[in-house]
């Protein structure tokens, strides 16, 4: 073992299943080392194909209001035929979980997960991303650990973006977390724009602030960054990581008309540059209501460490597409709708099998979609939740790596 480099044992370690993994620890404090802090490890193993296959899935469920179970619930789900399903007391993680909380998945990322809470208005239901962001936290489910993040001040920017606005400013914040590759640490991102409503359809961004926590560096924060066309980003369908950047679905629009074309907007957490990229088929919205009904039908997630595509417009059908390159996308799938639960919402792949069993998430259900027959078999996560405000699926993979190595 002594002839042995250290990017050798990384790479042999990053290779190990979960459980051979976690009595690795104990051969020596090197590799215990490795295991618990080096990025470098969760990167590779990250990128193993092998070990991809057997991610697990982490389900949020918000329950209806009206319950008497209505604080949000965190489940981690080991995806077999029927899958383990576990569920993880929020509580012990986060302060202060209770009925009057929101609680969202801000991102999953090398076994990592960075978690917000919301405080829920007083008068009916609001979407999350016009609230204020109570704190920010990241735990590790498998080891336990968890950690509160610093507090950034909101400090608003009214006062700065009302020169010049014809009328009422709306607010809107979105978020990301993932792994800067190059620089080997975590960051979380947090976006917030100003934009004027009465404008008819350019509704440009008046001021828009960027604020970047990164791990073992703290808090900056940089004005007017933010590409007018993120203010309509479907912050519930996508945010995903993909190799050390962050996707959302958004739109631009289209000169003299009422109708948009939909992309894809990335962020590189390298050099904190937005870019953009086509969708696998053109997609025109053709107004503000159409606009609204596409979040119900296009979803970003990620499967086997590629960027997914989901087009759930067909009435029949749900296409499934890869980006298997900088410029070309890949159709993987053709699912049957009528082989999945008859829920209203977005569907999100979260693992294939080498047999060709395809796991997806949809709606409290987690779904088994044999691709190669055309057969199904859905279970359901919470039987005893009477209603859903909200849900958010993701894939989770394991890992030990410590929230306060960075």
């Amino acid at each position: 073992m002594e002839k042995l480099t250290q990017d050798l044992i990384i790479d042999i370690l990053s290779r190990l299943p979960t459980v051979p993994l976690l009595k690795s620890r104990c051969v020596c404090k090197s590799w215990n080392h490795i295991i618990t802090f080096d990025p470098i490890f969760y990167t590779l193993r990250n990128n193993h194909k092998s070990l991809l296959t057997n991610a697990d899935a982490l389900i949020l469920l918000s329950p209806c209001n009206f319950t008497d179970r209505s604080v949000d619930q965190l489940y981690f789900t080991q995806l077999n035929d029927p899958p383990l399903i576990q569920k993880i007391a929020v509580s012990s993680f986060v302060r202060g979980i209770t009925k009057e909380v929101y609680l969202r998945i801000v991102g999953v990322c090398n076994g990592l997960i960075c978690l917000a809470t919301f405080q829920k208005p007083l008068c009916g239901p609001s979407s999350v991303d016009k609230q204020m962001i109570k704190s920010f936290y990241i735990l590790n489910p498998i080891s336990r650990e968890n950690l509160e993040l610093p507090k950034f001040e909101e400090e608003s920017l009214l006062s700065i973006s009302s020169g010049g606005s014809t009328g009422k400013l709306k607010q809107r914040r979105f978020y990301g977390f993932g792994f800067d590759k190059c620089n080997q640490v975590f960051k979380l991102v947090l976006f917030v724009i100003f934009y004027d409503v009465d404008d008819d359809y350019d509704n440009k961004i008046v001021m828009s602030e960027m604020l970047v926590f990164t791990f073992g560096s703290g808090w900056k924060r940089v004005l007017g960054e933010v590409p007018n066309m993120m203010r309509y980003a479907f912050t519930e369908a996508s945010n995903v990581c993909v190799d050390g950047r962050l996707y959302w679905i958004t739109c631009t629009t289209v000169p003299d008309s009422n109708s948009y074309n939909m992309v894809i907007m990335s962020f590189n957490l390298s050099d904190e540059a937005f870019g953009i990229i086509q969708i696998p088929e053109m997609v025109v919205v053709e107004s503000d209501y159409y606009l609204v009904q596409a979040h119900y039908y296009y979803t970003l997630t990620v499967l086997e460490n590629c960027l997914c595509w989901v087009d759930m417009k067909n009435d029949k059908h749900i296409n499934i597409w890869i980006k298997t390159s900088a410029e070309s996308w890949t159709k993987k799938f053709c699912l049957q709708k009528n082989l999945l639960p008859r829920h209203f919402g977005p569907v999100r792949p979260i693992k294939l099998e080498q047999n060709g069993e395809l796991f997806l998430y949809h709606r409290n259900h987690v779904i088994s979609y044999n691709v190669q027959c055309n057969k199904s078999k859905f279970f359901i996560i919470d039987g005893e939740l009477e209603g859903i405000s909200h849900d958010e699926g993701f894939s989770f993979a394991g890992s030990f790596i410590s929230v306060n190595s960075h």
